[in-house]
């Protein structure tokens, strides 16, 4: 099999993502081409298939290369229809994994606006979808920025947080009143491999500003980590550096290191920056 004659198709998850594949193998089809859709992993697959999967890290377990493989270059999407707020982690994990694999292909990694190989070379246009999207699916929407422009803005709205005693209902505001614990975190998205950067920045008030914090920027088992006290009220930038290896998840942590009776902290978001 040559570069000409690509067979598996990797569709990264996008906002018409079902629309896509539909298109695709409707066109494949058409051309009296096999047609298999990767979905469970369990599906049969032989010389003559085309094939489409939104995961490329499963792709490659089953024969997927960069020899005869093509990823979509298609505006990524958090798809959270249907998404219980307790599931909303675990959706941006799986959907941003599949993601940030298809920006790692070392492979061909095509516009869909510019000329597609065979058997989609002359494949019409898509129609726009209907669905507007969620307030959170834009907001992650923009985090995904970094993919193409190197850098994106994180809002306060994609981050999770402890549950406070009081405090007002606003995104990015925490009552630290009561135990020492986790106070923020998230936003579980993936980053391509990389030295990445990410500039968190919060505001202490006066009761806050006196207690022991932990920082950590990176994976679940590998991060780099700052601990500090404000000492006094008012609006901190904290920059640390991570890298990673290849495509993997990523969190921002805050750790409340002593027991509170008072005070408020507030994210105003992270600005996260590919170093190199």
């Amino acid at each position: 099999m040559t570069n000409d004659e690509i067979r598996w198709f990797v569709l990264p998850p996008t906002q018409n993502f079902e629309t896509w594949r539909s298109v695709l193998r409707s066109h494949a089809q058409a051309q009296g081409l096999s047609v298999v859709e990767v979905v469970a992993g369990n599906e049969q697959i032989t010389l003559d298939d085309i094939v489409l999967t939104a995961d490329l890290d499963f792709a490659r377990l089953v024969g997927a290369s960069a020899a005869n493989t093509t990823v979509l270059d298609l505006p990524p999407f958090v798809d959270l229809t249907d998404c219980a707020p307790a599931d909303i982690p675990f959706r941006v994990l799986d959907a941003t994994r599949k993601i940030a694999a298809a920006h790692d292909f070392e492979g061909r990694f095509t516009s869909v606006d510019a000329s597609l190989p065979v058997p989609f070379a002359d494949l019409p246009a898509l129609e726009a979808g209907s669905r507007s999207p969620s307030a959170l699916e834009i907001h992650l929407q923009n985090a995904l920025a970094f993919l193409n422009q190197g850098s994106a803005e994180w809002s306060p709205e994609i981050f999770s947080y402890a549950k406070g005693v009081g405090g007002p209902d606003e995104a990015g505001v925490l009552d630290i009143t009561g135990r020492p614990r986790l106070a923020i975190h998230g936003p579980y998205i993936f980053l391509t491999r990389g030295v990445w950067r990410v500039t968190v920045r919060l505001s202490f008030d006066a009761d806050a500003a006196q207690k022991p914090y932990q920082i950590q920027w990176g994976g679940s088992e590998s991060y780099a980590e700052h601990d500090f006290s404000p000492g006094r009220s008012g609006i901190y930038e904290i920059t640390l550096e991570h890298e990673w290896p290849t495509h993997a998840a990523t969190e921002v942590r805050l750790l409340l290191l002593q027991g509170a009776f008072h005070g408020q902290i507030t994210l105003h978001g992270a600005v996260v920056q590919r170093v190199s």
